[in-house]
């Protein structure tokens, strides 16, 4: 069936083209590791071909390290991975995956992979465990998503069910304690959504890119069942340009908004879009709110340390926006013999506890930074080294030291 579409050429021409097709097919089931499509003539009968396939197969198992972006949580972490490749005969796939997120996250998965269950899809059932430090707060979750993608991966629907459990750090001498914003955000929650994601990247190289563009829109509803309600969207656009060899610009725009249900804006707690005990459906769960700071969101700010805060809890939004704009730069002798890249960068951003509003809630205190850094590929990903200097903030925003690391894809 993966070589379907070679029986729809009607000429020489649209034949090349349907084996160099019929060979990525067989390539993206992902167990061959060489695969040639060969022409014979047919004696006496000039134009008519024989079609030979000769693959290898890859090795039944194998194991790795790498990098990762949750489509759907827009999540980087680092995963190490064991796999048991076409466990039924059929391309199937089992996969066991260890991460630890960008969020300081760290989760055990358990994926199966089924290719072609639809003639132009693939599919992904996963059972995951999930335990990270958001904010002044632990949570674990764990549940179930089923995943249907094209055969690129390009579009991504799904459904999730995952129980959701938060409990709040004790106090010690830099913490006094739980406010009561997040207290009331601490209660075991199970969440039943749906989702969709679409992702087209043609940028030219996927961790240390020059030129292209890179657009990513992903979207949720979370109420099918269980106690957790609201509508999300969220988007990022990347657009860069290689001016030379030595000199590239880029510009990053994302964005999100999250709406919720009448019974669960704000209470009585001022600001802050938490309710205190209100009937209705329960607020939106810390993990799948929006945050800004950080080396992957908003430079020279500590991570998800901007916004509305309660005490000493930062308590996110259900909006935000932000931009990058990076001028990346030759440097001597490192770039040659490394690939290290120089940047300079200024970052813009802000945050806001609801979408009443809309746009106006962000206008009003943007928080802004500027830095000069170093960008290092690495064979997990990109590092980032840079010297960072906030210009516009709030008086509550946590700010970093002058130096900051991150790394990302």
């Amino acid at each position: 069936s993966e070589l379907a579409v070679v029986r729809q050429a009607a000429t020489m021409q649209e034949f090349a083209t349907k084996i160099n097709a019929g060979t990525t097919n067989l390539h993206s089931l992902g167990i061959f590791k060489k695969v040639e499509l060969v022409l014979d003539k047919i004696p006496g009968n000039p134009e008519d071909y024989n079609v030979n396939v000769e693959v290898t197969e890859k090795n039944w198992w194998d194991c790795g390290v790498g990098t990762n972006r949750d489509n759907e949580t827009g999540e980087n972490g680092l995963t190490a991975s064991g796999n048991l490749l076409n466990i039924f005969g059929r391309a199937e796939t089992l996969a066991a995956t260890v991460t630890y997120g960008d969020s300081d996250s760290r989760g055990f998965n358990l994926d199966f992979v089924k290719p072609r269950i639809f003639p132009k899809a693939n599919t992904e059932i996963k059972l995951f465990r999930k335990r990270q430090q958001l904010l002044n707060c632990s949570e674990s979750e764990r549940g179930l998503r089923a995943v249907v993608s094209d055969l690129t991966g390009q579009h991504r629907f799904g459904y999730e069910a995952a129980w959701k459990d938060t409990s709040p750090l004790h106090h010690n001498k830099n913490y006094p304690g739980p406010s009561r914003s997040l207290l009331d955000l601490c209660t075991p929650r199970l969440k039943s959504s749906v989702f969709y994601s679409w992702t087209r990247d043609r940028r030219d190289n996927p961790v240390m890119p020059t030129s292209g563009t890179l657009a990513r829109i992903s979207s949720e509803f979370a109420g099918l069942g269980g106690d957790v309600h609201f509508s999300k969207l969220s988007s990022t656009f990347s657009f860069l340009h290689a001016f030379s060899p030595f000199l590239s610009a880029s510009v990053t725009v994302a964005g999100g908004a999250i709406l919720t249900s009448k019974e669960q804006q704000p209470a009585s707690l001022g600001a802050l879009d938490f309710p205190s005990s209100t009937p209705g459906p329960a607020p939106v769960p810390l993990s799948d709110r929006f945050y800004l700071g950080g080396p992957e969101s908003l430079r020279g700010f500590q991570r998800n340390a901007v916004g509305s805060n309660d005490e000493a809890d930062f308590l996110g939004g259900n909006l935000y926006a932000s931009v990058l704009g990076a001028l990346n730069f030759y440097v001597p002798k490192l770039s040659a013999d490394y690939n290290i890249r120089g940047q300079l960068f200024v970052n813009a951003g802000n945050i806001a506890d609801s979408t009443t509003g809309g746009m106006k809630n962000l206008q009003n205190n943007v928080r802004c930074s500027v830095g000069v850094g170093l960008v290092v590929p690495t064979p997990i990903g990109r590092i980032e080294i840079n010297l960072c200097r906030p210009i516009s903030k709030v008086n509550e925003d946590k700010t970093s030291s002058t130096l900051q690391i991150g790394f990302g894809l």
